[in-house]
């Protein structure tokens, strides 16, 4: 009975010195482990940024849908502005009889009276 307290005994002296000599070692895998459990476990942080990352993706597609919806309706805008544009000019020239600076105004007579 002596001898397995003394094994005993000499397996805790044992156990006590590689404690004493890698205290530090043995601090830091216990901390790597209970960052490991906090992070992967505890937090969910994987599932969070993968929603993250799902959701950033949507944004990013509804910024491409809206940025060819922009594009398209300043195309439109820009095409009624000409139309516009080529109106008020009509209706300026015809109605108005004016002139562009650079132009010569000629006025001829809607009908031509023949002599009898």
């Amino acid at each position: 009975m002596n001898s397995k307290v003394f094994k005993s005994l000499n397996f805790y002296r044992k156990l006590f010195l590689f404690v004493k000599v890698n205290w530090l070692t043995l601090f830091l895998v216990v901390l790597i482990f209970s960052l490991i459990k906090y992070i992967f476990v505890d937090a969910r942080l994987l599932q969070t940024l993968i929603d993250r990352n799902n959701h950033i993706e949507l944004k990013v597609q509804e910024i491409n849908k809206l940025t060819q919806l922009n594009s398209e309706i300043k195309l439109k805008l820009e095409n009624s502005k000409e139309k516009d544009l080529e109106i008020i000019e009509s209706n300026a020239r015809y109605r108005f009889r004016m002139i562009k600076p650079d132009e010569i105004f000629f006025q001829l007579p809607s009908k031509i009276q023949s002599e009898k």
